[in-house]
Parts: C-alpha cells; structure tokens; sequence
C-alpha cells in the first residue's frame, strides 16, 4: 500500500457567488492497473490521518494508469488529502 498525502486550501475569489467548490486531483504514473484508490479528506488538524477522523472517505477502482477524482460541494477551508493504492 503507498500513501501519498496532499494539503490545500480553497479560498474564495471576487467574482465567485457559491459557498461549495470542487476539488479535482489528477493521478499521473499509476504503477499497476489493478486494485482501488482510497482517498480520505480530513478538515481538522486533530482528525488527521486517522481513519475514523476522515471528513469524507472514497473508493475508485483502478481502471488505467491515469483517473481524474473530482470532489464535489467542499466548504472554504483548509484540507489535507490521503491517498493509498491498494
């Protein structure tokens, strides 16, 4: 299993009227087409990594050595991002 963990923040511009935002995260240089990608989203510093702290937690079987995961309707704020291959 690897572990790749990303931080961010998504802040607000002038122009934009939605208190919801999308995260998309680009996976390059997937080694092997096969298993699942888990992704966790912690919004607290407290929670993170833990498994049971995770703010939203998702699955996406491996089907080729790229994907595009979107994350819908993300609050602004600051959040950490762990990814695993399994």
């Amino acid at each position: 299993m690897k572990l790749l963990l990303l931080l961010f923040s998504i802040y607000t511009g002038t122009f934009q009227q939605s208190d919801k935002y999308d995260l998309t995260i680009n996976l390059n240089n997937i080694k092997e087409v096969k298993g699942g990608i888990g992704l966790s989203i912690y919004n607290t510093a407290a929670s993170f990594p833990k498994n049971d702290g995770a703010y939203k937690t998702y699955y996406y079987k491996v089907t080729g050595k790229k994907t595009i995961i979107t994350i819908k309707d993300l609050k602004k704020g600051d959040y950490a991002v762990a990814l695993y291959h399994d």
